[in-house]
């Protein structure tokens, strides 16, 4: 069974369209409407000649172009984003911010992953993880250099201070102040 990481990733407001538009797939649920699912392979596509299927240890390292390695190394995770929700914050610490939330297996995003989002749509991305059963907690700020064109990793943080933090303003992960 995996350990689950909790991700949230804040980005401003105004580039929600183009986050859903670039980095999201429609998925059937049911009866119900088609859902938004967050793809990294939107984000950093997987190659197509990677060893695919159920793999054993063994398998895996004698051969290690594929999909299992190259996930963990370039997103972060064992699997695809899971149980991806949104939220408009529109009062509060996060005013002025939309929010993807979603989990990952065995690891928390890739900073890889995260810089490419913010040197797509080209704005401060901050990325917020945390693993009650790993005991792991982040909060990442990435900016956008204009004049270089490049990301840059503005600020860092993990530490005990940090979990309390994030388990006094998220709790279970939840919010009062968004708009659904």
């Amino acid at each position: 069974m995996p350990n689950w990481t909790q991700n949230r990733i804040l980005i401003p407001a105004n580039k929600k369209a183009d986050f859903i538009r670039k980095y999201t797939v429609g998925i059937k649920h049911g009866k119900s409407p088609r859902l938004r699912q967050f793809n990294f392979n939107r984000v950093l596509r997987q190659p197509n000649d990677l060893l695919q299927g159920s793999l054993t240890t063994q398998q895996i390292l004698e051969n290690p172009h594929n999909w299992n390695t190259w996930n963990r190394n370039n997103w972060g995770s064992k699997w695809n984003a899971c149980d991806s929700d949104y939220k408009l914050h529109t009062s509060g610490e996060f005013e002025g911010l939309f929010e993807i939330i979603f989990t990952t297996a065995n690891g928390y995003t890739s900073q890889a992953l995260v810089s490419k989002i913010c040197e797509r749509l080209k704005c401060e991305v901050q990325h917020i993880f945390y693993s009650e059963e790993d005991d792991v907690a982040g909060w990442d700020a990435y900016e956008f250099n204009w004049d270089e064109g490049e990301v840059y990793i503005a600020e860092e943080s993990d530490s005990g201070e940090l979990r309390e933090r994030l388990k006094e303003l998220f709790g279970c992960w939840g919010y009062e102040d968004v708009e659904e």
